[in-house]
């Protein structure tokens, strides 16, 4: 993974937490923080980076935020 889309994965997560940080349960809001966290790590260590690994954790962080945000549980 280039450090160019790493860095934009990193700001859309950051950008999502602030944006719905009302409205996400604290535990939501905790792996967030700590896939955040963990992508800045990479980042910052510029070393090989297992992108199956990272974007599964980015990609399931989304799916939850979206489901609180969005109620999609409700329509099921």
């Amino acid at each position: 993974m280039k450090i160019d889309p790493l860095k934009d994965c990193i700001t859309t997560l950051v950008d999502l937490r602030n944006a719905y940080n009302g409205q996400l349960d604290a535990s939501v809001v905790d792996r967030l923080d700590e896939v955040i966290n963990e992508l800045q790590g990479l980042n910052n260590s510029k070393a090989e980076v297992n992108v199956y690994v990272v974007g599964t954790k980015a990609l399931q962080i989304i799916a939850d935020v979206l489901s609180v945000v969005s109620n999609l549980t409700d329509l099921m």
